[in-house]
Order: C-alpha cells, then structure tokens, then sequence
C-alpha cells in the first residue's frame, strides 16, 4: 500500500457510522415485539403502566376511605432527598394474567395502592405475579394489607356461606376463631337502629353490634332508647359500656317480683301464720262492687275506703316497727350496700381497656407475659396476641360485670 492510500484511509470520512445499526444489516423483515411490556415469570418484579391494571370484581374490599387514600397518595409523591425521584410505590401490587386481555392484569392485593397511584399521577407502578389465588387467600391478603370493614367481612362470609361452605370451615380458612364468622353473618339481619350506629361510626365492632343484635330480641325498646342516647351523644361505643347495659338488663328480667303489701309487727308470729289469715280474711271480705279496699294496721282490713275511720295522716303501704322503709334509717341501711359497691376497694374483677395500634382492646389478666409484654383481645375481631406494654395506651379501668367475669 503506497503511501498516498494510506493518507486516502487515514483521511476517510466516518461520519454515517452515526446513524449506522446493527439492525439495518439483517434487513426490514424482523417485527418489533407486539407487546413492549411482556409479562413476567411468576414472583418476578417488574414495571407497566396504570391502564394495563385491573381490580378485581369479587375483591373483599368495597370501603375505601378517601382521607387514608389521599394520605397514602401524598406519600407516594414525596421525593427521596437521595435520589429525587418520587418514592412512588414502595411494594409491587400482588397480580394474576387477565385471562382476555394479553400483558394485562387482575389485581390480587394492593387496590389501595392502585388507587393511590392514580390519585399521585403515577404512571407505572410495581408488579410480581403470583400463582392462582382462591377467595380465602385474596380476604387474608387484603385483611393484612389494612383491617377490613365489618361491611367487606360480612358481605365475605354471606357469600361463602351461599356458596355452601360451612361456618366452621370459613372461620378455619381464616383463621378466625367460629365466633368471628357468626358475628358478622348476622350483620344484614341487624335493627335498623344498629345500622345507624354503624354507619353514623360509632360502633364499627361487629362483636359488640352482635352483643346488642341479641339483646334486642329479648329488649327491642330499651335497645332502640340505648341507640338513640349514643346517637345523640354522638361518642364511640365501647363493648365494655354495652356489655354493663345489656347485664343489667338481664339483672331487671331475671329479678323476683314485689312481694304484695303487707304489715310486719317486730317480734310477731316469726312463721308468718298470723299475716297468711290476715290475708285470707282480707280476700274473703265481702266488697261493694267499685269501692276500693285497703290492708289497714288500724285493724280495719277489708273494710270499704270509705266506711274506715277518718285520720289525718294516712299510713304507709310498708310498716316495719313502726317506720317506713321509705326515707329514714331503713331506707339509709337499704342504700349502704349500693354504696359499698361503688367502693374501689370492692370490685373484684375489671376490664382494663385499652388501645394498641389504633384498635380498641382490653388487657387480659389471666394469661402469663414477659416483663414488659401483656396479653390483650381486640374488642372488633376477639384476635387475642402478646404485645409490647410501650406500645398500648390505657383508656379505662371498669368492672367486669359478666357473669362469671373474664
């Protein structure tokens, strides 16, 4: 090679290497993927945009709160001072392949996500796919995402039980106690006045809508009076505060009858056989039709109202020595033991109530912890766990009122 060829390749214009591509050699027939966004291998991570997600008609959740959405979304805008990027969302929604349409998806769990996605302008947001999930598994999934509504749980078993599983076996694929299935099947048989609590947020525990759920069987006015003082009142319900209110409506049910007026002489027919004639001649007596009759200490019993001697002050119904039990000193001894029971010192058994992780809870004194932890049962599913004592907040202490206590 001379060296004017030399100069010739040393001096060679390189300039269309710039829009030169490997692509441009294997000629025009290679087709460009029909799908940029293919699906991946299932529990693989990737990324596709906000249309090619779907939510799932038969999810449990059906209460989406807007003010936890919002917060969420916020959160999913705030720009990371290392990277400032948005930090967008944080754990891939859990998907299945939407069986019509190809590179899309169902949303198995995260629909809060999704739609806090949304409200933040995202774009693309994380997936994994995961393999075929029953129900049961989608319920779980999103119950341990953020505790489902009584509403979404109910809605859940009433259509299981339609489906015909049996009650215990739902409460098993849940892991629930079978209590926690029979609370919530009961939830669209409820009073209307119940309905009202729920909706109005006052009472979103379904153990304690079920405890007055029952009781208003038996008690259906003093239930609709009670429901109408809290809505009033406007304050949250506690399940403590009905169990107290539905025991004493037992305690008035199940109380004897008051015996009928009678005269008590002290230290006078210990058996009880003078009174029993006194009251037989006191039936016997015969009564002009429409005039009243009276047991008189006087020694006029069964005689007409008005053929009784006058006197200027009528006894009581009740005489015991002499005094009426009605004010004075046996009323004041009739009193002491109610009294006494409003003493601190007195009560035996107590609820201490709580709150750990924004749910109401109550402490449960039976069950032996470490130093430092405590055994509690939330008051809205009866979930019973060991918790950190820094982490719960002591609302009340009251007593336990229930038969045989806790």
């Amino acid at each position: 090679m001379t060296n004017d060829a030399v100069k010739t390749v040393k001096g060679a214009d390189l300039s269309g290497l710039d829009s030169f591509s490997v692509s441009s050699l294997m000629g025009s027939s290679t087709k460009a993927p029909s799908d940029p966004f293919p699906a991946t291998e299932v529990g693989s991570v990737a990324y596709a945009p906000l249309e090619r997600f779907h939510e799932d008609p038969q999810n449990a959740r059906r209460d989406f709160d807007l003010e936890t959405l919002r917060a969420l979304a916020d959160s999913m805008k705030q720009v990371r001072p290392h990277t400032g990027q948005p930090r967008g969302v944080l754990e891939p929604l859990s998907v299945k392949r939407h069986p019509e349409k190809p590179g899309h998806f169902i949303i198995n769990g995260g629909h809060r996500r999704f739609r806090a996605a949304g409200m933040a302008g995202l774009d693309e947001v994380p997936y994994v796919i995961k393999g075929e999930l029953d129900d049961f598994d989608k319920f779980v999934l999103n119950d341990q995402r953020q505790n489902l509504s009584p509403l979404e749980v109910a809605a859940f078993i009433n259509a299981r039980l339609e489906d015909g599983h049996k009650a215990g076996d739902v409460a098993r694929a849940l892991g629930r106690p079978p209590s926690y299935v029979s609370d919530h099947r009961i939830f669209f048989d409820m009073a209307d006045c119940l309905r009202d609590l729920y909706d109005r947020g006052l009472c979103r525990s379904m153990q304690t809508l079920a405890l007055l759920h029952r009781a208003y069987k038996q008690h259906p006015v003093r239930i609709e009076e009670f429901c109408m003082r809290t809505l009033e009142d406007g304050l949250a319900l506690a399940t403590s505060r009905v169990r107290i209110f539905i025991d004493a409506l037992k305690d008035a049910r199940t109380s004897p009858a008051v015996p009928p007026p009678v005269t008590v002489a002290s230290g006078g027919d210990p058996e009880g056989e003078g009174n029993a004639a006194g009251c037989e001649a006191i039936r016997q007596a015969p009564v002009e039709a429409g005039r009243e009759t009276r047991a008189d200490p006087a020694g006029n019993s069964g005689l007409p109202v008005d053929d009784q001697p006058a006197r200027e002050e009528e006894p009581p119904y009740w005489v015991i020595d002499g005094e009426s039990p009605s004010g004075g000193r046996l009323d004041q001894q009739a009193e002491q033991p109610l009294v006494d029971g409003l003493n601190p010192a007195c009560i035996n058994k107590v609820i201490i109530q709580v709150t750990h992780d924004g749910r109401a809870a109550h402490l449960l004194t039976d069950r032996c912890a470490g130093y430092g932890f405590a055994w509690l049962t939330y008051d809205d599913d009866g979930h019973a766990c060991e918790v950190a004592l820094s982490q719960v907040q002591l609302v009340a202490v009251v007593e336990d009122r229930t038969p045989g206590g806790r």
